[in-house]
């Protein structure tokens, strides 16, 4: 009864504007559709699940989809290392290291969809900003990701290398249900804003200043 949950919230600059997407898409993965993902590339975001699942779905559906990557490689294992080394489709797979947020805003807003099946997060940032920039989400069923992502992303459970290969199906291929899943998303987006956070900490001042 001492502890109050605030939820974070997106930089203003994370917006829904597909106005400029051709030209962002066209810079970082050569103008081909393309899963996203953003984060520190580290085992818990399970990235050698990612890259299983997006080999194994160009494979079996001759995706015509890239998978690009966002974020700063940090502390590869062994599985993460050798799932990279095995792919059969390496060349389709593009880093672009950290990016600025207003290219990062770019590479969302022209996403097919975020790829974000972490196996743990606290809160998972990036599922807002792909929000507040159109952008559809698939991510996990465990810790705070349902939390945050309502009923406005497809959840899967992050262990099913097959779960995350449907889920990526379904948006490379339905244009219907991504357009409804950008149109929660951004709806969704709107709960989570840092005015509304001094706003929740502005009414727990005056409760204990008033005890």
């Amino acid at each position: 009864n001492k502890i109050t949950a605030l939820y974070n919230g997106p930089q203003e600059t994370f917006t829904d504007h597909h106005n400029r997407q051709v030209t962002t898409q066209q810079r970082i993965a050569g103008a081909h559709p393309y899963f996203l993902f953003v984060g520190a590339q580290n085992p818990r975001k399970n990235l050698h699940r990612i890259f299983k699942a997006f080999d194994a779905w160009v494979t079996k559906h001759n995706g015509k989809q890239h998978l690009v990557l966002v974020g700063e490689r940090m502390l590869w294992n062994e599985e993460i290392q050798q799932t990279w080394k095995n792919m059969q489709h390496k060349d389709r797979v593009h880093f672009t290291g950290r990016l600025d947020s207003r290219h990062l805003n770019d590479a969302y807003s022209a996403a097919t969809a975020l790829l974000f099946p972490s196996l743990h997060e606290g809160f998972g940032m990036p599922i807002i900003e792909a929000f507040a920039s159109g952008c559809p989400v698939i991510t996990s069923l465990s810790t705070a990701m349902p939390e945050v992502a309502g009923d406005a992303a497809l959840l899967v459970d992050p262990t099913s290398t097959d779960e995350i290969i449907t889920a990526m199906e379904k948006l490379a291929t339905d244009d219907a249900l991504g357009k409804e899943l950008r149109k929660k998303g951004f709806e969704r987006a709107k709960l989570f804003s840092w005015d509304s956070v001094a706003l929740e900490i502005s009414e727990i001042i005056k409760k204990l200043a008033s005890a």
